[in-house]
């Protein structure tokens, strides 16, 4: 076996400043500075300008708020009860999800009608804003088709994907994003939440935490059950006959209660 040389002794030109040599860390001595632990100093405020703080505080405005603030993180944070099954957090949610649907092919298009790493319908993907990005999903970047599968979650909710989405135990529920410049008020505004900002609070108080004025973009939010349907209308099925567009009743939207979680919510018919 090779001997590997340890090379030449430290020369006692090899320190710094300090005395100390050089690549080690100095130890604190009396007077020098270095370990000193400083004391905190504190300032009293008077009642009445403790009592201004205190109106300025998000609680204050809790349900109008002052907008989502830039916080985003890839994946965005998943509320309790999405946790991921048998699929790496790292992954989660989007790239589990096209694991599933499509074997993480973000460029697939097999002709059966469905294109890219979450398998979108053509009709699906021009009317959530995907010809914005490419004429099809598999023309499209993965960040581009996961932008179009957020707009498709506020509508449909996970059923876009029902037996993905059951794998993965993401339930009946619909989910709204946050993005900058949302606020509580905002929001229950956009889907008709009953009992308003409030309610959409107390369904997603473990998300938000304790401050309901402060948002952050990349939040995950639950649509509470019996709220109305979104802006965006439901795309069909090309196979599906004319006359059943019109037939969805705003009763047959409403999706099941998620047992034993308060993360329960309506979702339309599968429509993707």
């Amino acid at each position: 076996m090779r001997r590997v040389s340890e090379g030449p002794a430290r020369s006692p030109d090899r320190v710094g400043p300090d005395g100390s040599p050089r690549g080690t860390r100095a130890r604190g001595r009396r007077g020098d500075g270095v370990g000193r632990v400083l004391k905190p100093r504190f300032r009293f405020l008077s009642c009445g300008v403790l009592g201004a703080l205190l109106a300025l505080s998000p609680l204050s405005g809790a349900g109008a708020g002052a907008g989502a603030v830039e916080r985003s993180v890839e994946p965005p944070p998943a509320a309790r009860g999405f946790g991921p099954y048998g699929c790496a957090a790292s992954q989660w949610p989007w790239s589990c999800l096209a694991a599933c649907e499509s074997d993480n092919d973000w460029a697939t298009n097999t002709g059966n009608s469905y294109y890219g790493g979450l398998q979108f319908e053509q009709p699906t993907w021009e009317e959530h804003g995907g010809l914005a990005h490419a004429p099809r999903a598999d023309l499209a970047t993965r960040a581009d088709q996961i932008a179009v599968a957020k707009e498709v979650l506020t509508t449909q909710g996970w059923q876009a994907w029902p037996q993905c989405s059951q794998k993965y135990q993401l339930g009946d529920r619909r989910i709204h994003i946050v993005k900058k410049g949302d606020t509580l008020a905002s929001i229950a505004a956009k889907y008709k939440v009953k009992g308003g900002w409030q309610a959409l609070y107390k369904a997603n108080k473990d998300m938000i935490g304790p401050r309901p004025g402060t948002l952050n973009v990349g939040t995950w939010l639950v649509i509470p059950e019996g709220s109305g349907r979104a802006l965006v209308r439901p795309v069909r099925r090309p196979s599906e006959p004319e006359a059943s567009v019109g037939a969805v009743s705003e009763s047959s939207l409403s999706g099941g209660e998620l047992s034993g979680s308060a993360l329960s919510g309506s979702v339309p018919t599968l429509l993707l």
